[in-house]
């Protein structure tokens, strides 16, 4: 079940994102993820299964809702492979998409989980080496809502 972040969800959020370390996640990357959930929760969601929090994923706009990205989603590595991430991602893009006034939808990830992006009709733009940590390369990407 797909359901909106509360404050009380952070410690297991948290602890999610520590599994991905370091696979998909520089450990240094935790204090942003913190910043995020209190500066973007209100767009942001978990999915749980037996009260447990099993992955998250959410979205933020720019001040004129014109540019959404998509951001921090991850999920439990006994529960990656399951469809579940495409349908976190698929749950943000069709809020956003509900957005009128959205020009441009973008993802930063990384050379693990680009072609995950793919399949969604995301197109790479960019590539910067070693912008998440050593060995985890910024693969910026874009598509039309």
């Amino acid at each position: 079940m797909i359901r909106p972040y509360t404050s009380n969800d952070r410690e297991q959020v948290i602890t999610v994102f520590k599994q991905n370390v370091p696979k998909f996640f520089d450990a240094d990357e935790e204090g942003d993820l913190e910043d995020y959930l209190k500066k973007h929760g209100d767009t942001y969601f978990v999915m749980e299964e037996n009260d447990k929090i099993i992955g998250c994923g959410g979205y933020h706009l720019d001040a004129l809702k014109t540019f959404g990205r998509i951001s921090w989603d991850f999920f439990s590595p006994d529960q990656q492979g399951k469809g579940l991430g495409k349908q976190m991602v698929q749950h943000c893009l069709d809020s956003l998409r509900e957005i009128p006034t959205l020009k441009l939808i973008t993802v930063w990830t990384s050379q693990l989980a680009f072609p995950f992006y793919a399949k969604f009709g995301f197109r790479q733009q960019d590539v910067i080496a070693d912008y998440w940590g050593p060995g985890l390369d910024l693969y910026r990407m874009d598509m039309l809502p």
